[in-house]
């Protein structure tokens, strides 16, 4: 058609041809050449784009967030304090909870900021307190206080006769490795006299006499209507941990399932933008050649346009199911070149 009828307002609709000479009558690439869009289309393609790639970020975060083992105190405190109150104000406000244990919690162990734990290594306390109650953290402290305690106890030497009792420092105890990496030591403590920490180091050797480490392992439902966290062993806070997981993943996917929507929408509003290109174009032209795969993937767009003729060639070879997808209610005349097989669809074709 182009070297003998001299016809070059040719468009052709589907995937690349291997055909150098038809490359340029490409409707994509004849768009992708044409003037970039300006004014309200323009407008409204930024728009579009920007909502897309604001939905991207939000769907890569949930997506992030689903695939992470363990939660956060960001992430979980909204669904506590309306779900399970309770339990947030055992985390919230765990200073005013007499239950909770704060010295294995707080960089302080009382009020004044001159007797603070001065902490190196890794610096966990610096966690949230939710945090720190999922990973066990006080339990593990405790439990490393205590093996401290009972290795002073055989390292102490002979108590002072004047004073009736230890000379050493007494709090060789804290001055030990937990299995976290943590150094426990008081700030100016060579600095300062026995007397003045003895108060404080009582505080927590009475704390750690009297602790013992939870070992239940209750039902979940059983958790769920107990706030006493801090009483929760390990295995039941990674339970009680597990079941709020899955709660707030059951929102994250609903949430994730809407922006998938809200993509699809805003993808077709794209589409819709470009295909108004695409009409424009296939308007002006003459002759618009495609494949029966273009014809079904084009539909809409070829309807839009109002083809009042097709020609098909090759038409003995073709499905008259892929025949029957390119007719549009405009079509007035089908020509069906090759076979007599076409005397079938004619046939059919008289009935509308």
């Amino acid at each position: 058609m182009i070297d003998k009828a001299g016809i070059d307002n040719i468009v052709r609709l589907g995937g690349r041809s291997k055909s150098e000479k038809i490359m340029p009558f490409n409707l994509e690439e004849i768009v992708r050449n044409r003037e970039r869009p300006v004014g309200i289309e323009a407008y409204l393609l930024a728009q579009a784009y920007k909502s897309l790639e604001a939905i991207q970020k939000d769907a890569d975060k949930i997506q992030k967030r689903l695939n992470k083992r363990w939660l956060t105190w960001k992430e979980i405190s909204s669904y506590l304090q309306v779900e399970f109150s309770e339990h947030f104000r055992k985390f919230q406000r765990y200073n005013d909870d007499p239950e909770a244990p704060k010295i294995l919690l707080d960089g302080n162990l009382d009020d004044d900021d001159e007797s603070s734990w001065q902490i190196a290594g890794n610096d966990s306390r610096n966690e949230p307190v939710f945090e720190q109650w999922l990973h066990g953290m006080d339990i593990k402290r405790a439990k490393s206080m205590i093996q401290a305690m009972e290795n002073s106890k055989q390292k102490q030497p002979p108590k002072d006769k004047k004073k009736g009792k230890s000379n050493p420092n007494i709090y060789s105890v804290l001055d030990n490795y937990d299995e976290f990496g943590d150094y426990y030591d008081f700030e100016d403590y060579n600095n300062s006299s026995d007397e003045y920490y003895e108060p404080i180091y009582d505080s927590v050797q009475n704390f750690l006499s009297n602790w013992q480490e939870p070992t239940t392992n209750r039902p979940l439902e059983v958790l769920k209507n107990d706030s006493n966290v801090w009483q929760m062993s390990k295995t039941e806070r990674i339970t009680l941990h597990d079941f709020w997981r899955y709660e707030l993943n059951i929102e994250s996917v609903e949430e994730l399932a809407q922006l998938q929507k809200t993509h699809d929408e805003k993808r077709k509003e794209v589409e819709n933008i470009h295909n108004e290109r695409r009409k424009k174009i296939l308007k002006e032209c003459d002759v618009i050649g495609m494949t029966t795969n273009g014809a079904a993937k084009f539909q809409s767009l070829i309807r839009s346009i109002g083809t009042r003729v097709i020609l098909c060639e090759e038409a003995g070879e073709v499905l008259e199911a892929h025949i029957l997808s390119a007719l549009t209610p405009s079509t007035q005349h089908l020509i069906l070149i090759g076979g007599m097989c076409c005397l079938f669809l004619l046939n059919i074709f008289k009935k509308f």
